[in-house]
């Protein structure tokens, strides 16, 4: 197993980006048609653990929604409560092995998952050491995915989708296949 210090934030941004090409490989269907984005990252974060274990790293958990610190509510000041959308942490640890934190969303990220992914990282209290803004677009042809680390935000980068090969939805009423005489 790899050691947490030993562990690069390219190394981490690598399993996000791997992630998402097997998200779209195999569930794009979900983005396509435009399912719940609690859907969606659940996905994705089995997608990430798959990466992390194929690289042998040591991350204790993947969690969606996870909104506790120790044994409190998850906040990032008095009253400002908050529930990102995909970590890999360990769990009650305080800030010791918080490795990733995204905000992935169906559409455009508004302001404050932005400045929320900014104060996981670089905030004293949580120290996550990559986080990543991601957009699904179900209607365009990539996902965008855009990294914080070191103070910076990176350049945006787009994962391109496939052009062909996903099959609409199938009809939830209405005639199928079964009806036919």
């Amino acid at each position: 197993m790899t050691d947490l210090r030993a562990i690069t934030p390219e190394t981490l941004k690598q399993c996000i980006v791997d992630a998402l090409k097997q998200l779209i490989k195999e569930d794009a269907l979900l983005i396509k048609n435009s399912l719940k984005e609690e859907c969606i990252n659940h996905k994705l974060a089995q997608h990430i653990e798959k990466e992390l274990n194929s690289r042998d790293i040591q991350f204790g958990s993947v969690d969606i929604e996870y909104d506790k610190y120790l044994e409190d509510e998850k906040e990032l000041s008095r009253n400002d409560r908050i529930r990102p959308d995909i970590l890999v942490h360990k769990r009650v640890s305080g800030n010791q092995g918080n490795l990733i934190v995204i905000e992935a969303k169906k559409y455009y990220p508004r302001t404050r998952d932005r400045e929320k992914v900014m104060r996981l990282v670089d905030g004293k209290k949580f120290r996550y050491t990559v986080g990543a803004v991601i957009s699904y677009l179900p209607a365009a042809d990539y996902i965008k995915l855009i990294f914080y680390h070191g103070r910076k935000w990176r350049e945006a980068e787009k994962i391109p989708k496939p052009k062909e090969g996903i099959p609409p939805a199938p009809r939830a009423f209405g005639r199928s296949a079964l009806d036919q005489p």
